[in-house]
């Protein structure tokens, strides 16, 4: 077991991992980026909240590229208790967790190149703005 808990060492980690947990998921704090973890094509874990990436993780959820418990902040046995049962399930199970790191990557390649798909569809409202730069 490896826990990291300081900024700019997480990306690299996560190429060591045989699960992946993002953190910020247990509380109302948002989550943090599952984008990382697919990258590696990693089975990703999280807790019910997810308001950062909603976007993002219904493409998740709907591809099957994520594990994602269900019990709040409110009910820490149960989350105890969930979590539990998924490390164990995927960590016994070498299949399980490699549909779930392929398909996580699969939504990671889908979303490649948004960064540039995003500036084309702003240019395109900014029609002067562009053609003075060129």
């Amino acid at each position: 077991m490896l826990i990291l808990d300081t900024m700019g060492e997480l990306a690299a980690a996560y190429s060591f991992a045989t699960v992946v947990f993002v953190g910020g998921t247990l509380i109302r704090r948002g989550g943090h980026s599952i984008m990382e973890p697919a990258l590696y094509a990693k089975p990703i874990v999280v807790g019910p909240s997810m308001e950062n990436f909603l976007q993002v993780i219904d493409e998740f959820r709907e591809r099957g590229g994520i594990s994602q418990i269900s019990a709040g902040e409110e009910d820490r046995k149960s989350q105890v208790r969930q979590l539990t049962e998924t490390f164990r399930g995927l960590l016994q199970d070498r299949s399980a967790r490699d549909t779930l790191g392929q398909a996580a990557h699969s939504v990671f390649e889908g979303n490649r190149g948004a960064t540039q798909r995003t500036v084309e569809k702003i240019a395109t409202l900014f029609p002067n703005e562009r053609a003075m730069k060129n």
